[in-house]
C-alpha cells in the first residue's frame, strides 16, 4: 500500500510540473505577442508622425508666409501652424533617437518668429527666409529617407526609432551635428 501512495505522488508531482511548464509557455507566448503588438503599435505612431511631418513641411514656401503674414490676421494662421510643429516637435522628442529631428522643428519656429518680427521692425528678411528654407530642406531629406527605407515595416519604424542607439539614429545624429556646424 505504501508503494503505491509513492507512485500516485511522484505522478501527481510529474503532472503538476508538466501542468505548470504548459502554462508558462502559454503565458509566455501570450506576453510575447503582447509586446509585438506594442512594438507594432508604436512603429505605427512613429511612422505617422514621420508622415505628417513630411505632410507638414512639403509644400512650405516662405514667399506664402510672407504674403499671409501681411494679411490681417495672418498671424493667426502662423500661430495655427507653429501649434502644429510644436506638437510634432514634442513627438519627435519622445521617440528616444529622433530628437534632432525635434529640435530642428524648434528651430524652425524659432526662426518664423524671428521672420515675423523681422517683416515688423522693417529688417531684411532674407536671413530668416533662407534659414527657414535650408532648416525645411534638409528635414525633408533626412525624413524622406526615412520614410522610403522603412516603407510599410511597422517592426522596423519601432526598432530603428524607438530602439537605443540605432544605426538609423547615429546616422541622423552625424547628419544633424554636419548641418549644424555649416550654419
Amino acid at each position: 500500500m505504501y508503494g503505491d501512495e509513492k507512485v500516485l505522488s511522484n505522478k501527481f508531482i510529474k503532472y503538476t510540473v508538466v501542468f505548470l511548464l504548459i502554462i508558462s509557455l502559454g503565458f509566455n507566448y501570450y506576453l510575447y505577442k503582447e509586446k509585438e503588438g506594442y512594438m507594432i503599435q508604436l512603429g505605427v505612431e512613429n511612422h505617422l508622425t514621420v508622415a505628417r511631418t513630411l505632410n507638414e513641411i512639403s509644400d512650405v514656401n516662405t514667399d506664402d508666409w510672407i504674403e499671409i503674414l501681411e494679411e490681417n490676421k495672418g498671424d493667426v494662421l502662423l500661430e495655427r501652424y507653429i501649434g502644429e510643429l510644436r506638437r510634432l516637435s514634442r513627438e519627435f522628442h519622445g521617440m528616444s533617437g529622433m530628437t534632432p529631428i525635434g529640435m530642428l522643428i524648434d528651430d524652425t519656429i524659432r526662426q518664423y518668429y524671428a521672420l515675423e518680427d523681422g517683416m515688423k521692425s522693417g529688417k531684411n528678411i532674407e536671413v530668416y527666409k533662407r534659414a527657414i528654407e535650408e532648416n525645411i530642406q534638409f528635414k525633408k531629406t533626412i525624413l524622406s529617407q526615412i520614410n522610403s527605407e522603412f516603407g510599410e515595416d511597422e517592426k522596423l519604424w519601432y526598432k530603428e526609432l524607438s530602439g537605443f542607439q540605432t544605426k538609423t539614429q547615429k546616422e541622423i545624429q552625424e547628419k544633424f551635428i554636419e548641418f549644424q556646424n555649416k550654419q
